[in-house]
């Protein structure tokens, strides 16, 4: 599940549906795979990025989150 907010998560915990829902990857994800999450382009600018399990407490490894913006 892929969240956009503008409250720090260091001052407020991200917690599950409590920010703007942009997009989730619809399967799981294969050890060292990429995949790309798509927000809808009439969402307004944001300055934090989620990215969270929708429905588990399971773990996750991160090797890079990259973010794009078009102009």
């Amino acid at each position: 599940m892929v969240g956009l907010t503008n409250m720090s998560p260091c001052t407020v915990p991200a917690t599950l549906w409590n920010y703007t829902v942009c997009g989730q990857y619809p399967r799981s994800v294969a050890p060292a795979a990429t995949v790309s999450v798509r927000c809808p382009h009439n969402l307004p600018a944001f300055r934090y990025v989620i990215v969270q399990f929708p429905l588990t407490n399971d773990q996750m490894n991160v090797c890079e989150i990259e973010v794009f913006a078009r102009g």
